[in-house]
């Protein structure tokens, strides 16, 4: 019994470890698979300042990271494109900052749903802690079949008194999201840490 109950463990602590690893490198262009490369100047086209490749349950993802104007703010951000070997897009962010300096940060990029509950807990999360960075992600549906629209999330990433780091997600409306029950989704999102 007390066998069954280590090997269970032992393949938990396995599947957990796999699910969790990702190898984040950074590419030269002729390392990018051509259907990535087509896709992405397909879709955009802007210039690529860097490739980089991570990977989900050992699946690679391809990440053109590049800068384009946000008219929301006024400036240009870094934004990312994520891509399967075949090209099809899986995820994108545009990192927006830790909004020092900036007067009404969240408001900015949140627009109407920065309101409300959401708003209360925003603001108690920034009082009681450091704003490391706001991300926006858009994640595309793996079936589109069942999932309809995508999935589109704010990731605040903050740092508390103790100088711990952790992340919040909140949907388009506001509400909060656990995306520990995505984690393919979370690995994607958390790629740049």
């Amino acid at each position: 019994m007390r066998r069954k109950i280590l090997l269970i463990l032992l393949f938990f602590i396995t599947l957990s470890d796999t699910i969790a690893q990702t190898k984040r490198q950074s590419l030269k262009e002729n390392e990018v698979p051509d259907a990535v490369k087509q896709a992405f100047n397909d879709a955009l086209g802007y210039l690529v300042e860097e490739w980089v490749k991570f990977s989900v349950n050992e699946t690679p993802r391809y990440v053109a990271v590049f800068q384009q104007l946000d008219p929301s703010s006024g400036k240009v951000l870094q934004n990312r494109y994520r891509y399967n070997s075949n090209g099809k897009l899986t995820s994108f962010s545009q990192y927006r900052g830790d909004g020092n300096g900036v007067n009404d940060f969240p408001g900015i990029y949140l627009g109407e749903s920065y309101s409300g509950a959401f708003k209360a807990r925003l603001n108690k999360l920034l009082k009681d802690n450091t704003l490391i960075s706001l991300e926006a992600f858009y994640f595309i549906p793996g079936n589109p079949a069942q999932d309809k629209e995508g999935i589109y999330t704010h990731r605040f990433v903050f740092k508390d008194k103790k100088g711990k780091r952790f992340s919040v997600y909140f949907n388009r409306e506001g509400t909060e999201v656990d995306i520990t029950r995505y984690p393919v989704r979370q690995l994607e999102a958390e790629e740049m840490d």
